[in-house]
């Protein structure tokens, strides 16, 4: 009787399966759509200078004149060097409000110091560095710095024993809520997508023994352990 209830699980696993599979490709394609209907980013330009010495100030990167230009996701391996993002702003209209929002990612970096010299604002986060109480909360870094009618630069200064790995958005308030919001709800539905792999691969292996199937169950669990705790 038991292995009856067990192969009436795994058809309706199986069932899931495919439902879960074909709404993945669903909410994929759905933030595709949103990511190309974004629109144009603040920042102009960016480019990266590492700092040998570990101790140069903002005042000093500003007299840099070697910076190397960079586009999206970078990596600078491993290292202790910290690792300085200037990122040129373009001039708000007159008539915004709201501030301006600095995305940093990945969730791992342990130092992360923005400087706005222009704003006068120096702010700190990081995987190593305990939230404050007015921080936002978020998945990834953000900051929150005034739009300037005028073009500016700002500076994020990197450091950390992780990989030296950094994405970096500057938005609107109103579209980096709703890219949190986005990413937050993707990557609960991939953690449930994974859940629901990984019972019917158990499932699939209590009835079969099969050892394929028992190692895809245990790196389903893996899945769903390591997304739920990063």
């Amino acid at each position: 009787m038991m292995r009856g209830w067990v192969r009436y699980l795994s058809r309706w696993l199986q069932q899931w399966f495919w439902a879960i599979g074909l709404a993945t490709l669903g909410v994929l394609t759905g933030c595709q759509s949103a990511v190309n209907a974004a629109p144009p980013s603040l920042v102009l330009a960016q480019a990266w200078h590492m700092d040998k010495t570990g101790q140069a100030t903002v005042a000093d990167i500003e007299m840099v004149n070697d910076w190397q230009a960079m586009e999206g996701w970078t990596t600078w391996g491993f290292g202790p060097e910290p690792v300085w993002v200037r990122l040129h702003l373009r001039a708000a209209d007159p008539d915004v409000r709201t501030p301006w929002v600095v995305v940093v990612r990945p969730a791992y970096l342990d130092y992360v110091t923005l400087h706005d010299p222009a704003a006068g604002l120096t702010l700190r986060s990081g995987d190593a560095v305990p939230p404050s109480e007015d921080s936002q909360e978020s998945i990834n870094f953000m900051f929150q710095i005034p739009p300037l009618t005028e073009e500016r630069d700002i500076y994020l200064q990197l450091q950390g024993i992780s990989s030296r790995t950094v994405h970096a958005q500057v938005l609107p308030y109103r579209q980096a809520q709703k890219q949190n919001r986005l990413q937050e709800w993707s990557i609960g539905f991939i953690i449930v997508t994974a859940v629901i792999f990984a019972l019917w691969a158990l499932v699939q292996w209590w009835v079969s023994r099969d050892r394929l199937m028992g190692a895809f169950a245990l790196k389903e669990l893996t899945t769903v352990l390591w997304s739920f705790f990063i």
